[in-house]
């Protein structure tokens, strides 16, 4: 299967990153995914590639995912007040391959249990 929009983010300076950062990531990608019109976005972040090693990937998906409510509900009030369309983004994947699988799995439910109050 081949990408039919393939957006690049760049996640900054890898000396000065914090998985924090990854809200503002997710926020974006949200955003672009649903300009462009993708209702199911892929995301492949590349922290490892890049060098940085200090952070696990269920930390930096937490950020992540925590990006995108807050990009929903700004985009549910510009596209209520007739500012902006796109589609709604109704599920991502999320690709850290076989051995952080877990790690960012339980990463994304942190965000989902705190979500619910749990």
């Amino acid at each position: 299967m081949s990408a039919k929009k393939l957006p690049i983010i760049g996640l900054g300076d890898s000396q000065s990153y914090t998985p924090r950062r990854m809200e503002m990531v997710g926020s974006i990608v949200y955003r672009e995914a649903g300009r462009l019109g993708a209702e199911s976005p892929f995301f492949a972040p590349t922290v490892l590639d890049g060098g940085v090693t200090a952070f696990g990937t269920g930390e930096t998906a937490t950020w992540f995912i925590r990006g995108f409510p807050r990009a929903a509900a700004a985009q549910k009030q510009l596209v209520s007040a007739g500012d902006a369309s796109g589609v709604t983004i109704h599920d991502l994947t999320f690709l850290a391959g076989a051995q952080h699988a877990k790690d960012t799995r339980d990463g994304t439910a942190k965000v989902y249990a705190e979500a619910a109050g749990k």
